[in-house]
Formats: C-alpha cells, sequence, structure tokens
C-alpha cells in the first residue's frame, strides 16, 4: 500500500476540492487502517476524507466493533 499512498499524496490529492469541496469514500479494501470492510460485490472500506483545495480537512471512518 505504500506505493499507493505516495501517488495518491502526490499525484491525486493535490487536485481534490479545487473548485468545489470533495469527498472521498469506500477506499480500497488495503486501505482500511481500522475502519470496517462492507461486503458488497467488490469489499470496500467505510471510511471518508473532505479535501478542499488540495488539503485534507476531515476524514472518519466507521470503526470495527472486533478489533
Amino acid at each position: 500500500a505504500g506505493w499507493m499512498d505516495l501517488l495518491f499524496s502526490h499525484q491525486v490529492a493535490p487536485n481534490l476540492g479545487v473548485n468545489k469541496p470533495e469527498f472521498l469514500y469506500d477506499y480500497p479494501q488495503d486501505q482500511a487502517a481500522l475502519a470496517r470492510i462492507r461486503a458488497d460485490k467488490v469489499p470496500v472500506a467505510e471510511r471518508f476524507e473532505l479535501f478542499i483545495d488540495g488539503l485534507e480537512i476531515a476524514n472518519g471512518f466507521h470503526e470495527l466493533k472486533d478489533a
């Protein structure tokens, strides 16, 4: 996941929320940390981040109950 974090922080994040606030949600399962995994067709981590002008302003997640 290290290369994905690097790519995201240098190529994607600086372009988010430039003209309006943007939320990212339903992260890939390997980016879950302590977030609960939702068992859809493609499992996703129940977490979000808010970006404004390329900066992460807020983040949160649906916490695991059995961790």
